[in-house]
């Protein structure tokens, strides 16, 4: 349940393909901030992760939405998450694996939104804080060309996200192909990431759906603002 970001490496593949060899309009467009980072203020904001209070709030949310699923005579379990509750979430999972990799000053902020019956979640990332030893080799290698194209990127923040409905397909938690990648202001197709990334678009499909497919869930449905699972929770 808690995994419905995707891991960090992946966030870092997905950063490259979005900024290297495209011209400076679509440069600008990759490296543009979305609103709810750059403006703070506002109520509806993504969770830092750098604040201990705002991640604790977050994990007391989850907490407390688990201690309200609905139980079943099969096993099953049944849940309603809302926007606030998909958003801790991700707060709570990214947290988890920043501090497991080390990347926490990396990680700047996520948010999670419900739209038009399709999840967004994504994050605000810091490349000059990333620990590259942290990483495997092909991430290193990843970030190690993505800073020689673009050097001004290593100091800067950038935002990647991703954008899909998730349904369950043969007993599997999977995105459907309506899923697009973001890295700023940038929508790409899996088949164009897949091309840019040199691997097949079935290899990348699996991993973009791991950690989905790993739940146990039987149904999963888009309502609203809310999105309702039922399953082994």
């Amino acid at each position: 349940m808690k995994k419905i970001i995707k891991r960090i490496g992946w966030i870092l593949a997905l950063t490259a393909i979005g900024t290297i060899g495209v011209p400076y309009y679509f440069w600008q467009q990759a490296t543009a901030l979305p609103d709810w980072y750059q403006q703070r203020a506002i109520a509806a904001q993504g969770i830092e992760l750098n604040n201990p209070r705002a991640i604790e709030q977050a994990r007391q949310i989850v907490a407390d939405k688990m201690a309200a699923a609905q139980s079943y005579s099969d096993g099953t379990q049944e849940i309603y998450l809302t926007e606030q509750d998909l958003n801790a979430l991700a707060a709570v999972e990214v947290d988890r694996l920043a501090n497991d990799t080390r990347l926490t000053e990396a990680i700047r902020s996520v948010n999670t939104t419900i739209r038009n019956g399709q999840i967004k979640s994504g994050a605000v990332i810091n490349l000059a804080n990333i620990p590259t030893e942290a990483l495997d080799s092909t991430e290193q290698n990843l970030v190690a060309t993505l800073i020689k194209t673009f050097p001004a990127l290593a100091q800067r923040e950038v935002y990647v996200g991703i954008e899909g409905t998730p349904a369950v397909v043969d007993g599997r938690l999977q995105f459907d192909h309506s899923l697009r990648v973001q890295v700023g202001n940038l929508s790409l197709s899996v088949t164009d990431v897949a091309q840019q990334i040199g691997i097949s678009e079935a290899t990348l499909w699996q991993e973009l759906n791991r950690e989905l497919e790993a739940l146990q869930l039987r149904e999963a449905e888009i309502s609203g603002n809310q999105v309702r699972l039922r399953g082994v929770i």
